[in-house]
Protein backbone atom coordinates (compact mmCIF):
# COMPACT_ATOMS: atom_id res chain seq x y z
CA UNK A 1 0.00 0.00 0.00
CA UNK A 2 3.15 2.55 0.56
CA UNK A 3 3.84 2.39 -3.08
CA UNK A 4 0.43 3.07 -4.18
CA UNK A 5 1.01 6.12 -2.17
CA UNK A 6 4.07 6.86 -3.32
CA UNK A 7 3.30 6.72 -6.81
CA UNK A 8 0.23 9.09 -6.45
CA UNK A 9 2.78 11.14 -4.93
CA UNK A 10 4.80 11.45 -8.00
CA UNK A 11 1.77 11.62 -10.15
CA UNK A 12 1.30 14.79 -8.03
CA UNK A 13 4.53 15.47 -9.16
CA UNK A 14 5.34 14.86 -12.77
CA UNK A 15 1.96 13.91 -14.40
CA UNK A 16 3.46 14.53 -17.85
CA UNK A 17 6.27 12.10 -17.46
CA UNK A 18 4.68 9.25 -15.87
CA UNK A 19 1.90 9.73 -18.51
CA UNK A 20 4.71 10.07 -21.50
CA UNK A 21 6.52 6.63 -20.11
CA UNK A 22 2.88 4.67 -19.92
CA UNK A 23 2.16 6.02 -23.56
CA UNK A 24 5.57 5.06 -24.77
CA UNK A 25 5.42 1.70 -22.83
CA UNK A 26 2.25 0.65 -24.54
CA UNK A 27 3.22 1.98 -28.09
CA UNK A 28 6.60 -0.29 -27.65
CA UNK A 29 4.19 -3.20 -26.74
CA UNK A 30 2.35 -2.96 -29.42
CA UNK A 31 5.23 -2.61 -31.94
CA UNK A 32 6.98 -5.48 -30.28
CA UNK A 33 3.87 -7.51 -30.87
CA UNK A 34 3.48 -6.42 -34.67
CA UNK A 35 6.80 -7.27 -35.03
CA UNK A 36 6.89 -10.59 -33.35
CA UNK A 37 3.43 -11.45 -35.36
CA UNK A 38 5.08 -10.24 -38.74
CA UNK A 39 8.22 -12.07 -38.68
CA UNK A 40 10.53 -8.84 -38.40
CA UNK A 41 12.51 -9.96 -35.94
CA UNK A 42 14.55 -12.57 -38.26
Amino acid sequence: MNDLKEFVKLMKEHPVVIVSTLAAMAAGAILGAIAFYQGWLG
